[in-house]
């Protein structure tokens, strides 16, 4: 039979149609701040839209209740009241908590309170209590407690069950409550508590029980809280399995971990794939498309779906505090598989919209606002952290989208009447950008600062989430949120993935200001060191060629950029070997900062000690040493002991130290240097092995080579690892272990060492690289002390001639490879020609490095022995 809809019911759907959103937005003061000037408007006009709805009401004719509930004829249960629902059939995987909720009832130590977010089961909950416990009751009543409205008409009803109704509703609860606290063998469940005032005066005693459900975590005063939790994976996996009976538990891993073990979210899944024959696999991409439908699709029953469930725990979130949807906003867009830290939206309110900007700057608004979210189990607190549930983000954000698809329209209808909800310029774009720029405002300035690391190590997976919403946005908060993660993961070391988030930044940048702005300049920069860092030295040096020319014609020869793109030129250069080109630039550098910004100005440090590490490379110990001495005694001052830049000094005045000789002050200092490394960086931090490898290489010339050989073994592992088999660093440590292998007569294992470290520098550094030249005079040691004397006098003698035209007479490098070619023609009968090479680098060391230095003492050992009836057996060689 078809019905007509009655005029009077048009009428109120008409007005309802245009009040309601009026209304709605009036009372939650959801309202653009350029409508609250004309904000007297909104009540007269509601109140005029509001008269046909009155007069439809009045000429409605009065219906009766229908009761639904089961009466005891019914039932057939004698004396009995019940209206609890009976619990889903699926319902699973909650029995420790239905044993904690009867141990506790048995207690009748007042009520009990099942809590925890909308769609984690705890109505099923309850409900499922109630159904077991069925015999154990004569009365049990199922009381809605959304508002106390809804508590009274509930309880108003079971006062007719019981034969003490009144007219009077409120009057008719009261009676209902006295009539239970006559009885005993009652059950009453109170099903989603929002405030806890409502429950005033509706609260029977007597020896009943009482039973509760709510969001709100925080109600030990109405009883003993039980928290619901969502599943865990186990728990959820075997939930999916069992429901759709499919064999893939690694999708219904994947699913369950994307709904967050949500148990109503599972739900809704299992029932479409079970309804629609599609496999767990298949509605995970099908989920990331389109969650806003699937959460919102409707259960077999009469439930609220997921979606519906907590779009009402948002909306009432809006209602009462503006300030809390805006902070749930940005929570959606962060990590929810991390903790929220308070300091990442409260650093700087001047970022965020208002009201959520004035409420962050003050701590006891923010605590409020954070309360409501708390309150309805939108948020949990985790110590001084929040956590977000991930179905939660997913509905939060979808209401953006909504705010993004009807813009236009709303637009449109904004522009005559405030009908909208909040925020709606910009939606979702908006804030993804918006949670940019507050975490790269809230993180430390300085990246290669360890003392701020913690902090990032809090934020960055925060980071990396809202940069995976902002797939396909360009902008300039997710480029500069790039690059600061990338320079974070540069001074980490973790390479492969500074270079991947570098070039994005580089990519956006350009695209957003411009391929010569400082800013896309910055970030080529820190590109062209992490090139530099994986021993890519040529494409790194040409990097920073290109920067460094591009900064001096957009910013001048003494900006602070262009100077720090000279002084890394200058560093590239040293490692490539062009060691004269790169003490001139770094000597220029020098000058400049001196003069403009002072002579202890961090960036004039930075001068100094790679000034520093090429006069070293000259050897040009005494004038180096100087240098790091007081770079370091600077940046101690400055920085203290931690600074990553302080450990880079003290490591590189204990080599210096070394080359002059002075092992057991190298040594302490090299061990110091580790330990601080050790517990700042880590074990295998590219640093720390490289304090590992210099400690090692200094107790080899002190003696202890097995020592010395165990740690070069762990950390030429380490390094195979981390930085890749052909790394610079790696084959140090080769060329380093070789020479330990050769000291304690291993020399098979020695030249086959020294054989792959060179090859491989050769065919990446080219043949007169000064590391290239190292190997091949440790090899010719190896060779001569194996009898192939023909092979080592000719790669000795390659080697000096190399290293005379590259280093000069006089470099330490030129007197070591001297005095291992006069030890292979000592060994093949040339005495003269050996006796003549020991006294010429004996002159030399005495007038550079004085007679003590351990140099001198050995080229002296080495011409008494030859002076001494031609002995050359003992002859010390001198590896590099």
């Amino acid at each position: 039979m078809r019905t007509r809809t009655s005029p009077p019911t048009l009428i109120v759907i008409l007005t309802a149609a245009v009040l309601l959103p009026a209304a709605v937005n009036v009372a939650t003061g959801a309202l653009p701040d350029d409508w609250r000037p004309w904000l007297w408007l909104a009540w007269p006009l509601a109140a005029a839209l509001a008269v046909p709805v009155v007069i439809a009401e009045l000429r409605r004719s009065k219906r009766p209740v229908i009761d639904t509930t089961e009466t005891p004829a019914e039932t057939g249960v004698a004396d009995t009241t019940w209206n609890m629902p009976q619990p889903l059939p699926t319902f699973r995987e909650r029995e420790s908590i239905l044993d904690d909720i009867a141990r506790f009832v048995a207690k009748n130590d007042g009520p009990v309170v099942l809590t925890g977010m909308a769609g984690v089961g705890k109505t099923q909950i309850a409900a499922r209590y109630a159904a077991r416990h069925r015999q154990e009751f004569e009365i049990g009543w199922w009381v809605p407690a959304d508002t106390r409205v809804a508590m009274i008409a509930s309880l108003a009803q079971l006062a007719d069950r019981l034969r003490v109704g009144d007219e009077d509703q409120e009057e008719a609860a009261r009676k209902a409550l006295r009539s239970l606290e006559s009885r005993g063998r009652w059950l009453l469940v109170f099903d989603n508590v929002t405030e806890e005032r409502d429950l005033t005066g509706l609260v029977p005693a007597g020896v009943g029980h009482v039973l509760m459900t709510s969001r709100d975590p925080n109600q030990q005063r109405l009883g003993t809280v039980i928290e619901v939790p969502t599943f865990d994976d186990a728990t959820a996996v075997r939930f999916l399995v069992e429901r759709t009976g499919s064999a893939d538990r690694d999708a219904a891993a994947e699913l369950a971990a994307e709904l967050g073990g949500l148990p109503l979210a599972l739900e809704q899944a299992a029932a479409y794939c079970t309804s629609a024959v599609v496999t767990l696999a298949d509605y995970l991409p099908r989920y990331r498309e389109d969650h806003d439908h699937l959460l919102r699709m409707g259960l077999p029953d009469d439930r609220l779906t997921a979606g519906a469930t907590l779009a009402l725990a948002i909306r009432q979130a809006a209602h009462r505090d503006r300030a809390a949807i805006q902070l749930l906003r940005l929570c959606s867009f962060l990590a929810s598989s991390t903790g929220i830290p308070r300091w990442l939206y409260d650093s700087h309110p001047e970022l965020l919209p208002s009201p959520l900007g004035a409420t962050a700057a003050k701590r006891l608004d923010l605590d409020r606002a954070i309360t409501v979210l708390v309150t309805l189990s939108l948020v949990q607190r985790e110590g001084w952290m929040l956590r977000i549930h991930p179905v939660v983000q997913d509905v939060t954000r979808d209401q953006l989208s909504e705010d993004d698809r009807g813009g236009t329209l709303n637009r449109a209808m904004q522009s005559w009447l405030p009908l909208a909800g909040t925020d709606h310029a910009g939606g979702r774009e908006r804030w993804i950008l918006l949670s940019a720029e507050v975490i790269g405002a809230a993180l430390p300035a300085d990246p290669a600062d360890a003392a701020g690391w913690d902090r990032w190590v809090v934020a960055l997976p925060h980071a990396l989430r809202v940069l995976r919403h902002a797939d396909g946005i360009v902008a300039g908060p997710t480029a500069a949120l790039r690059h600061r993660i990338g320079a974070y993961l540069l001074h980490r070391a973790e390479f492969a993935l500074a270079t991947d988030m570098l070039e994005a930044a580089i990519t956006e940048l350009t695209e957003v200001r411009g391929a010569g702005h400082p800013d896309t300049l910055t970030a080529r920069n820190d590109r062209a060191r992490v090139l530099v860092e994986v021993g890519r030295l040529a494409d790194g040096a040409a990097a920073h060629e290109e920067v460094s020319a591009a900064r001096l014609r957009a910013l001048g020869p003494e900006h602070r950029d262009t100077l720090i793109s000279m002084n890394n030129v200058a560093f590239a250069w040293a490692r490539l070997g062009r060691l004269d080109d790169a003490r001139a630039l770094h000597e220029r550098t020098l000058r400049i900062r001196q003069r403009v910004v002072g002579p202890e100005h961090p960036d004039t440090l930075i001068s100094m000690g790679n000034l520093a590490l090429v006069l070293a490379e000259q050897g040009r110990f005494a004038r180096a040493r100087e240098l790091h001495e007081h770079s370091l005694e600077m940046r101690r001052a400055v920085l203290g002991d931690k600074h990553p830049v302080v450990l880079e000094s003290a490591n590189n005045l204990a080599i210096v130290v070394s080359d002059m000789g002075d092992l057991d002050l190298a040594r302490h200092l090299h061990e110091q240097t580790l330990a601080v490394r050790r517990d700042l960086l880590g074990e295998h931090h590219p640093d720390t092995l490289m304090s590992v490898n210099n400690l090692a290489f200094v107790l080899a010339r002190q003696g202890d080579l097995d020592a010395a050989r165990e740690l070069h073994e762990q950390t030429l592992a380490a390094r195979r690892r981390v930085s890749g088999p052909e790394h610079p660093h790696t084959l140090i440590t080769m060329n380093n272990l070789a020479l330990v292998l050769a000291a304690q007569g291993r020399w098979a294992e020695a030249e086959a060492l020294h054989r792959e470290t060179l090859a491989v520098r050769q065919r990446i550094l080219g043949p007169e690289h000064p590391y290239c030249l190292h190997s091949q005079n440790n090899l010719a040691i190896v060779l001569a002390a194996r009898g192939h004397l023909t092979d080592a006098a000719r790669m000795a003698e390659e080697t000096l001639g190399v290293r005379r035209r590259l280093l000069g007479p006089d470099h330490p490098h030129t007197l070591n490879s001297m005095n291992n070619l006069a030890l292979i023609r000592a060994a093949q009968g040339e005495l003269d020609q050996a006796r003549d090479l020991v006294t010429r680098t004996l002159e030399v060391r005495r007038r550079l490095l004085g007679p003590d230095h351990p140099d001198t003492r050995r080229s002296r050992q080495n011409l008494d022995r030859l002076e001494a009836a031609g002995v050359t057996a003992d002859l010390i060689a001198e590896p590099t």
